[in-house]
């Protein structure tokens, strides 16, 4: 008898496919990638497409790899250039010593997903596009598509963005949710801009260090984020509230004002004929 799959499984992560696999005895599986969409290959063009012989139509890459290890799940790895986003069509077929090929298997539809660096790389873009990063100063023209490593406001480690400096750059509006995404961050530097708002960012469980001192954010946005703040000067100063004025009230009349802030554990003083008029 041909050997059978005791269980497979597969994903593709950025230039990377991972087959997990075992067999119920010792023998060979040959393997076929195919974009979505192709027809099905029988066992026989599989093995044939795996060693060396007719490609199939659609074909990305092929493997054939030893199994000797039953009854042990093995993991191979095959790298091929993969369109992210895109579906494909994996197929699995094993032969024994004697030559039995049994008749195949498919795992379909299986997404090429983006690597961890991709991902957080396309977040800094996000951040950059929401936050017109054309405006930006102190940042090269072409600072959207450099490489990450050519970017002296990030520093990558073991492949994932640690440190993302956007302080003195005049940015201007809300840091938005998107920033969660760079699950991996250490260090967000955002002193010396015009930030508006910042989200809860408690979820970024790697972050040690936070700066968003100098610029104009809700009180209610840095209290929501007072854990990670060790230093007053790592969110103070901020913007004055509200804008300056001047009127005359005439004497024993009543006026009323109000400011809309955030946060609920703020105390003001007002101060009464401050200039003693």
């Amino acid at each position: 008898l041909a050997p059978s799959f005791d269980s497979y499984n597969a994903t593709i992560i950025g230039d990377e496919l991972t087959l997990d696999y075992a067999l119920n005895e010792a023998g060979t599986v040959y393997m076929v990638v195919l974009e979505d969409g192709n027809a099905i290959p029988n066992a026989s063009q599989m093995k044939d497409a795996a060693t060396g012989g007719q490609a199939l139509t659609g074909q990305i890459v092929t493997g054939n790899f030893t199994y000797d290890q039953s009854p042990d799940v093995v993991r191979e790895q095959v790298a091929s250039a993969f369109v992210r986003q895109s579906l494909f069509d994996i197929y699995l077929t094993a032969e024994d010593g004697e030559g039995n090929l049994n008749d195949g298997l498919a795992i379909p539809n299986v997404l090429a997903q983006y690597s961890p660096l991709e991902s957080d790389s396309i977040v800094v873009s996000t951040i950059y596009n929401v936050l017109g990063g054309e405006t930006w100063q102190n940042t090269a023209t072409d600072w959207n598509t450099l490489a990450l490593s050519e970017r002296s406001e990030i520093v990558v480690e073991n492949d994932r963005i640690s440190v993302l400096n956007l302080s003195d750059k005049a940015i201007e509006g809300s840091l938005g949710t998107e920033v969660l995404g760079l699950d991996s961050l250490k260090v967000l530097l955002l002193s010396g801009n015009s930030f508006e708002g910042i989200p809860l960012l408690t979820g970024l469980t790697e972050l040690t260090t936070l700066d968003v001192s100098d610029n104009q954010i809700d009180l209610g946005d840095l209290e929501l984020n007072a854990d990670l703040f060790t230093e007053d000067t790592q969110y103070s100063p901020q913007a004055n509230i509200g804008t300056r004025d001047s009127l005359t009230i005439p004497q024993g009349s009543s006026y009323s004002f109000d400011i809309g802030v955030g946060g609920v554990n703020n105390t003001y003083q007002w101060k009464a004929d401050y200039y003693n008029t």
